[in-house]
């Protein structure tokens, strides 16, 4: 019982270390938001394999900020239950995974605040949201894990680009993924 605590505890700790090499990534990869453009990265460490997606609000939901209107919030309601539904979202090669938890860190969350150049007014602001899922699956054999799948573009047309970085025990890496090439190959 206390080695299965320990072993989550340490997991817990690699996936927060590359959640922080991620976001370092992304802040000075990407620093300003941008529509049609997602984040994902993945561990795998153990049997434990984490994946976590950040992704424009406008991109998964149709719009910017803390939704307003009922159908805002509606529009909110369907794609988190879609964000959920992890089948619509990966395909997961070998392995042997199945899903531990999904979580929605938040349904949305403020993004920097910076004015646009093309704007006429200098102090005019706009307020950009994110939305962060963390995606944990449970792996009898993760060292036959061979490739992921990246299905957003699918049932998110509005993503047209992915930032993808990944940490095994054997490496890391990182690329580029759009709708034609939406793998991962992880070894």
């Amino acid at each position: 019982m206390m080695k299965k605590n320990l072993e989550k505890i340490l997991s817990f700790s690699f996936l927060f270390c590359i959640i922080l090499f991620s976001k370092t990534f992304a802040e000075n990869g990407h620093k300003v938001h941008e529509h049609g453009t997602s984040n994902i990265t993945i561990a795998i460490e153990n049997n434990v394999l984490q994946i976590q997606l950040e992704a424009p609000l406008m991109d998964i939901a149709g719009f910017e900020g803390e939704p307003k209107t009922k159908l805002q919030k509606q529009k909110l309601k369907v794609a988190s239950n879609k964000l959920k539904n992890w089948e619509d979202i990966f395909k997961l090669a070998t392995g042997s995974c199945s899903k531990d938890r999904v979580t929605i860190l938040g349904e949305y969350i403020k993004n920097k605040i910076h004015n646009h150049k093309n704007h006429h007014k200098k102090n005019e602001k706009n307020i950009h949201s994110d939305i962060k899922i963390l995606y944990e699956f449970n792996c009898t054999k993760p060292n036959n894990f061979k490739f992921l799948e990246i299905k957003l573009f699918e049932t998110f047309p509005n993503i047209r680009k992915i930032n993808a970085q990944w940490t095994t025990a054997s490496g890391q890496g990182q690329k580029v993924l759009n709708k034609k090439q939406n793998k991962l190959i992880i070894r």
